[in-house]
């Protein structure tokens, strides 16, 4: 069987290590001043994909917060399965998926076409193929072209000739009053760098009585459990 599969990735700040100028005036992100990364829980979601290519050959694979996948399935019409952490399989127009909750684990199937969106326990993406990342390393969209200079614009085009397929606002014929900052349904109010520091510390020995009374008192005071 082959499938279609797209996998919804987004650039995101790294705000691993955020300053003084993460924020802007108006309540938005200062991308110039954290650099892109890959969405990181959107890497799980690209491994899943990897695996039902592997499985499914003849499939083609074109990246979340919590709010994009469900609003897609919604707007196309189609069953949704969310909080993912491993897809089991596809067979007779059904896909299951293995859901990661609060409180423990469920099995669901949903038919296809369907939306999944996965969660950060999933498993991490595979290692980057290092042949194959310097063969695409001057690939670009149409977008990406027309923003290089000359010099690299012909590198582009003789080391990777390859364009790489974009869908625009435009593409898909968005509403602009629905996308970006006008559409968002979220508003950053700020920005801060949290380090946790420990107040208190306690050494046990390696013995199990003094495990098990750690343990029952962080299940009294509800720390765990």
């Amino acid at each position: 069987m082959s499938l279609n599969i797209i996998v919804l990735a987004k650039q995101v700040p790294d705000t691993r290590n955020v300053g003084k100028d993460a924020m802007k005036e108006d309540g938005t992100i200062n991308r110039a001043a954290l650099p892109a990364i890959f969405n990181p829980e959107d890497l799980n979601a690209l491994e899943q994909a990897l695996r039902l290519k592997d499985a499914n050959p003849g499939s083609t694979i074109d990246g979340d917060t919590a709010q994009v996948g469900p609003q897609i399935a919604e707007k196309l019409g189609v069953p949704q399965v969310t909080y993912a952490e491993e897809i089991l399989g596809v067979a007779e127009g059904h896909v299951t998926v293995k859901r990661r909750l609060e409180h423990g684990v469920e099995t669901v199937k949903a038919p296809l076409p369907c939306v999944v969106t996965v969660t950060g326990s999933a498993d991490e993406c595979r290692p980057r193929n290092a042949q194959r990342v310097m063969k695409f390393k001057y690939a670009a969209s149409p977008t990406e072209r027309t923003q290089l200079s000359d010099e690299l614009a012909q590198r582009a085009d003789s080391r990777c000739p390859e364009i790489i397929q974009e869908w625009s606002a435009a593409y898909v014929e968005a509403d602009p009053g629905q996308i970006g900052f006008p559409g968002s349904p979220t508003k950053v109010k700020s920005i801060e760098n949290v380090v946790f520091t420990a107040k208190e510390s306690r050494c046990l020995d390696n013995d199990d009585a003094q495990i098990e009374e750690l343990i029952k008192e962080l299940i009294t005071n509800h720390t765990i459990g």
